[in-house]
C-alpha cells in the first residue's frame, strides 16, 4: 500500500512537471526559432505591447524599488487615478519578475513572464484534469497543452494581463467540483478573487462561467426533472451563490473605485448597437478550428479563435458519437457549449459577456471559455478508449463530421463575404485560410484519426499522437506570429539607457514641478510598429501629457484637445498641438527636441500655479480652438492682441495630380505679427503637408482627425504659403490660422510668474501644499491639476471648494494676502470599497465556519 502511494505521488508531481515544461520548451522554441529576446535579437515591442504594457511595467517597477508607491500619477497625462490601471494591468504576481531584470532588458522580462504563465495553464490544467477525473495517465498532457497553447493564446498571448484568467480558470473549475462533491469552498473562494483581483475584465467572465459551470454540474449529476434537481440541490445553490458573492465582496476595495473612475472614461458611455440581436459571426468561424488559420495581420478584426488542435477536435466529436457516455451528459453538455457559443454569436449576449461594451479590436475575449469545455469534453471521450469501444461505421462519422466541418467552414467564407455585402467582403475573404492549409487539416484528421482509432494502443502508437500533436500545436502558435514586425532588443537597451541617463539628469538637477514635452525619443529605433511616445512619461519617470490607455479620464483628454492637442480616439492623447498658452497652462517647463544632448529649458513656463481673476472659472471649452484660446488669454489679462489671425490673400484649389481624387489647397497667407504661425483642420492629409514648397509631414499619423499645427514662426507682415490635399473641395469654418504675438507674450508670463504658486518641497502626488497670494483682482488659484473626484482643499485651515477653470483644470478660492493651501487626494469609492471588503471578509469567515461546522 505505502509503495502504491509513494508510485501515486512520484507519478503525480512527474504528470504536472510535464504538463509545465512541455508548453515551456514549445514556447521556448518558437521564440528561439523567431529571434525572440532571450534567444535572440528580437523583442515584442509591437502593437500595445510597446505603447502600453512595457511604459506600465516599467512605472511599476520603479514604485516599487522607490518605495514610493501613489495611487495618484502625474504621469499620466495631467494626472489620474492609478487605481483602475492597477487593477487591470499590474496585479498579476509574475509582474514582480521585472524587479529581478534591470530596466533596460524588461522587453526580455516580458518575454519570460510570458514563458511562464503560458507553461503555468498547461500545469493548472492537469492538475484540473487529473483530480476531477481521477487520473494520472501521461495522456493528460496532450489535453493541457492543447489549452496552454489554444487559438485565443496564440493570438493574444502578448496582452500578458489574460492569461492569468487562463492559469486560474481550471483551479476555479476544480474549485466548483469540490465545493460540489466535498462541500469544500476553499480552492473556488482563493482562486475565484485571485480571478477577480489579477485581472478584474476577465475575473468578471470567470464570475459568468462559474455560474453557468456550476449550473452545468448540478444538472449533469442529477437524473431527475428541472424542478426536482433544484431541490435537491437548494442547499448547495444558496451556499454557491453566498460564497460567490461575499467573494465579489471582498475585493470591493479594488472593484468601486476602479468601477468609479471606469465611469470617468470613454467606456463611461454606451452603444445601443452593441445590444442588438444580430449575429456577430457566419459560418465562415468554423474555419478557426484548423491550424495556422489566424494570424497577427488580422488581430483586430477576426472569427472567435476556437482552435484547439486536431486531437481536441476529434475527440469533442467522439464525445457525442459514442456510446459509453450518457445521452444525459452529452445534453447538458451540448447545452453548456450552446450557451457559451451564443454569447459570442449573439451580439447582446457578446457585448454583456464584454463588460457591456463591445471590444475595440482583439474581438471575442471570451473564447477561451468555450475551448476549456472543449478540451475536458475531449478527455472525457479519450477515457472511454474509443478506439475499443466505436466501431468502424461510427470512426468513419468522426471523421467525415471532422472534415466536413472544415470543409463547411470554407464555404463559408464565401456566404458570410455575400452576406456583409460588397463595403466589407474583402474584409471577410481575406480571412480565409489558404485552400492548401484546408486539404493539409483534412490530412492531418485522417492521420491522428488513425492512430487515435486504434483498438491497441502501444507505447510507439502513443508516441506518433503525442509527436503529431505537439508539432501542430507548436505550428499553430509559430503561424499565429506571421506579420508580427517585432522589435530590435539590442537597440532598444542601448537607446533606452542612453535616454533614460539623459533624462534622470534633469531630474535629479530640477527637483520643482514641471512636465515635460518629449518630442524626440530615442527608443522609437528600437520598436517593432509606430511608436507615438504615447507613455513615455511612464518608461522614462517624468511628469507629460500624452497618455494612452483604457483608464484615461475622458474629462481630462476633451479639454486637452479643445486646447488643440492630437487625439485618435478616448484612450488616447498626444503632446502634438501644443502652443505657447497650453504650454503654460500645463506647467511645460523643458521640450525634448529631436538630435539635442539634452532638453531645453521653456520660455513659456510660469510654474505649476499662479493667482488670477475669478472670471477664468467663467470660460467652458467649445470646439473652437482659436477661441477657446482668445477667451483664456483675455480672462487672463493678457495683452490685447496677443494672438492675431493673418490675412488671407489667395485660396488655390485644383486637382490632386498625385491622386485625382484629392483636392490640391494652396493659400497664402500675410502673417499679422511676429512670432509661432498655427492652424488646423479636419480636413489635411497630412503627409502632402508643405510650408513655402518644403514638404513638413507631423511627426503623427493624423489625416481625418484635427489638432494644432505649428506653421514655423515668421515675422510681421510676412508672406507665408500652404499647401495640403484634402478630400474635400471646401473647407469648412474649422479651418483657422493664427499667430502669437512672442513679445507681447513674453510679457504676460512674466506678469504670471509673479503671482507663482510657492509649492512646497514636502508635496507628493497626493498631498501638494504651498502659499499663494491673493489680491482684489486675482481671487483665484489656478493649477495645472485636473479637476478630478477625489481631491479636496483647504485655504488658511478651511476647507474651500474646488472649482472648475478651463473646462477640468483646477481653480482654489483665495483670500487677499498670504494663503496656506493645501490639497489632498483620496481615492473615490475607497472608503465605500473598504467597508464593503471587511463586512464581506467577516462574512466569508462566518459562512467558511458554518460550513465547517455542519461538516
Amino acid at each position: 500500500m505505502e509503495s502504491f502511494k509513494t508510485k501515486h505521488v512520484n507519478s503525480k508531481w512527474s504528470l504536472s512537471g510535464l504538463a509545465f515544461v512541455i508548453p515551456f520548451i514549445m514556447v521556448c522554441i518558437v521564440f528561439a526559432s523567431k529571434k525572440i529576446t532571450p534567444f535572440g535579437s528580437h523583442n515584442l515591442l509591437f502593437s500595445d505591447m510597446g505603447a502600453q504594457y512595457l511604459p506600465f511595467l516599467s512605472a511599476f517597477r520603479h514604485q516599487l524599488l522607490t518605495h514610493g508607491v501613489h495611487l495618484f500619477s502625474f504621469g499620466l497625462s495631467l494626472g489620474d487615478n492609478v487605481t483602475p490601471l492597477i487593477a487591470y494591468y499590474l496585479l498579476s504576481p509574475f509582474n514582480l519578475l521585472v524587479l529581478l531584470f534591470p530596466q533596460n532588458l524588461l522587453p526580455t522580462t516580458i518575454s519570460v513572464i510570458i514563458i511562464f504563465k503560458i507553461a503555468s495553464i498547461g500545469l493548472t490544467t492537469s492538475i484540473f484534469l487529473r483530480r476531477v477525473y481521477q487520473s494520472t495517465s501521461y495522456s493528460i498532457v496532450w489535453f493541457s497543452t492543447a489549452f496552454s497553447l489554444c487559438g485565443f493564446v496564440a493570438m493574444n498571448f502578448y496582452t500578458i494581463m489574460w492569461l492569468d484568467a487562463l492559469i486560474l480558470l481550471p483551479l476555479v473549475a476544480l474549485g466548483i467540483h469540490r465545493l460540489i462533491d466535498k462541500n469544500r469552498f476553499d480552492l473556488y473562494i482563493v482562486t475565484l478573487l485571485l480571478s477577480i483581483v489579477t485581472n478584474y475584465y476577465l475575473g468578471y467572465m470567470t464570475c459568468l462561467f462559474s455560474v453557468l459551470y456550476f449550473c452545468y454540474l448540478i444538472f449533469k449529476n442529477s437524473e431527475v426533472r428541472f424542478t426536482a434537481t433544484l431541490k435537491q440541490s437548494l442547499t448547495k445553490i444558496r451556499d454557491f451563490f453566498s460564497a460567490s458573492l461575499l467573494t465579489g465582496g471582498v475585493s470591493a476595495i479594488l472593484l468601486i473605485p476602479t468601477f468609479k473612475a471606469m465611469l470617468a472614461t470613454g467606456k463611461g458611455t454606451f452603444d445601443a448597437a452593441s445590444f442588438n440581436l444580430l449575429p456577430t459571426f457566419g459560418l465562415g468561424a468554423l474555419s478557426q478550428l484548423e491550424p495556422a488559420s489566424s494570424n497577427y495581420l488580422i488581430r483586430i478584426f477576426h472569427y472567435p479563435s476556437f482552435y484547439v488542435g486536431i486531437l481536441v477536435f476529434l475527440l469533442l466529436i467522439t464525445y457525442y458519437y459514442t456510446e459509453e457516455i450518457p445521452q444525459h451528459y452529452k445534453n447538458m453538455s451540448a447545452g453548456l457549449l450552446g450557451i457559451l457559443f451564443l454569447s459570442m454569436w449573439v451580439r447582446v449576449l457578446n457585448t454583456g459577456w464584454h463588460m457591456l461594451q463591445q471590444p475595440a479590436g482583439f474581438p471575442f475575449r471570451n473564447v477561451f471559455y468555450f475551448s476549456f469545455v472543449c478540451v475536458f469534453l475531449a478527455f472525457e471521450a479519450w477515457q472511454t478508449h474509443p478506439g475499443k469501444v466505436l466501431n468502424d461505421m461510427q470512426k468513419l462519422a468522426v471523421i467525415g463530421t471532422a472534415i466536413g466541418i472544415i470543409v463547411l467552414g470554407k464555404i463559408g467564407f464565401f456566404i458570410d463575404a455575400k452576406i456583409v455585402g460588397p463595403d466589407f467582403s474583402s474584409t471577410i475573404t481575406r480571412l480565409a485560410p489558404p485552400i492548401h492549409l484546408t486539404l493539409l487539416t483534412c490530412l492531418l484528421i485522417i492521420i491522428e484519426a488513425t492512430f487515435l482509432f486504434l483498438k491497441r494502443q502501444t507505447y510507439t502508437t502513443l508516441t506518433i499522437i503525442t509527436l503529431i500533436s505537439f508539432a501542430e500545436i507548436g505550428g499553430n502558435f509559430f503561424k499565429s506570429m506571421y506579420g508580427m514586425a517585432f522589435g530590435n532588443q539590442q537597440l532598444y537597451s542601448k537607446y533606452f539607457q542612453i535616454e533614460y541617463n539623459q533624462l534622470d539628469k534633469l531630474t535629479d538637477k530640477d527637483q520643482s514641478f514641471y512636465r515635460l514635452n518629449n518630442q524626440s525619443s530615442l527608443v522609437d529605433a528600437a520598436m517593432g510598429t509606430k511608436y507615438n511616445n504615447y507613455n513615455d512619461s511612464l518608461l522614462f519617470n517624468y511628469f507629460g501629457v500624452s497618455s494612452y490607455s483604457s483608464t484615461l479620464d475622458n474629462q481630462t483628454r476633451d479639454m486637452l484637445h479643445r486646447l488643440g492637442l492630437f487625439s485618435k480616439n478616448v484612450r488616447r492623447i498626444s503632446s502634438q498641438g501644443i502652443s505657447p498658452l497650453v504650454d503654460t497652462l500645463l506647467a511645460m517647463k523643458y521640450t525634448n527636441y529631436p538630435n539635442q544632448p539634452s532638453p531645453m529649458r521653456n520660455p513659456n513656463y510660469a510654474g505649476i500655479g499662479f493667482s488670477t481673476p475669478e472670471n477664468l472659472a467663467t470660460v467652458n471649452l467649445s470646439t473652437n480652438i482659436y477661441q477657446n484660446q482668445l477667451r483664456l488669454l483675455k480672462q487672463l489679462n493678457a495683452p490685447a492682441q496677443t494672438i492675431l489671425p493673418p490675412t488671407i490673400l489667395s485660396e488655390q484649389v485644383t486637382r490632386s495630380q498625385e491622386n485625382p481624387t484629392n483636392y490640391l489647397h494652396t493659400l497664402r497667407l500675410k502673417v499679422a505679427t511676429t512670432g509661432p504661425l498655427f492652424g488646423y483642420s479636419s480636413h489635411v492629409i497630412y503627409p502632402s503637408l508643405r510650408i513655402n514648397g518644403i514638404n513638413q509631414p507631423p511627426r503623427i499619423h493624423a489625416t481625418g482627425h484635427r489638432y494644432l499645427m505649428k506653421f514655423g514662426s515668421h515675422r510681421k507682415n510676412e508672406l507665408v504659403t500652404i499647401s495640403f490635399a484634402s478630400k474635400h473641395q471646401h473647407l469648412s469654418h474649422n479651418t483657422q490660422f493664427f499667430s502669437y504675438d512672442e513679445k507681447k507674450y513674453a510679457t504676460f508670463i512674466r506678469s504670471l510668474r509673479i503671482r507663482q504658486f510657492k509649492l512646497d518641497s514636502v508635496s507628493t502626488p497626493t498631498h501638494i501644499s504651498g502659499m499663494a497670494t491673493g489680491t482684489t483682482k486675482n481671487k483665484i488659484l489656478f493649477l495645472s491639476i485636473p479637476k478630478e473626484t477625489g481631491w479636496s482643499a483647504k485655504v488658511n485651515g478651511k476647507s474651500v471648494q474646488i472649482k472648475s477653470v478651463a473646462s477640468h483644470l483646477m481653480g482654489i478660492p483665495l483670500k487677499q494676502g498670504n494663503n496656506a493651501v493645501n490639497l489632498t487626494y483620496t481615492v473615490p469609492g475607497f472608503k465605500a470599497g473598504a467597508i464593503i471588503s471587511t463586512i464581506s471578509l467577516l462574512g466569508l469567515c462566518l459562512f467558511t465556519w458554518q460550513v465547517r461546522r455542519k461538516k
